[in-house]
């Protein structure tokens, strides 16, 4: 019996911006989190229902962006599954996201 898993499109999902990075519908992306916003990102959808969105930064935004600098998004990303976790020394984590299905960035 194969599992199914549901996006609740009503709530919102965390995004995850990455430059030169997307992820595919049923594709598998291996990212290590070391981060600080992105390590409670992950460890806030560890608690719930395990999903976040994988975006694009626009044109090359996000290259060498100061944190908290606001930088623009393509409007479409792709809401991943976390399968897998590895906590990691420091509070960091390796995670390896399953790609469910595309969306758009409100």
């Amino acid at each position: 019996m194969a599992d199914t898993i549901r996006v609740n499109f009503g709530k919102t999902i965390p995004l995850f911006p990455l430059p030169h990075t997307v992820l595919l519908p049923h594709a598998v992306l291996e990212l290590t989190i070391f981060e600080p916003r992105y390590r409670q990102m992950v460890s806030q959808c560890l608690d719930r229902s395990g999903q976040l969105a994988v975006g694009t930064f626009a044109d090359g935004a996000g290259d060498g962006a100061e944190e908290g600098e606001l930088t623009p998004v393509r409007p479409v990303a792709c809401i991943g599954y976390i399968a897998q976790h590895q906590p990691l020394p420091g509070g960091c984590y390796h995670i390896r996201l399953h790609g469910l299905c595309r969306a758009q960035i409100k």
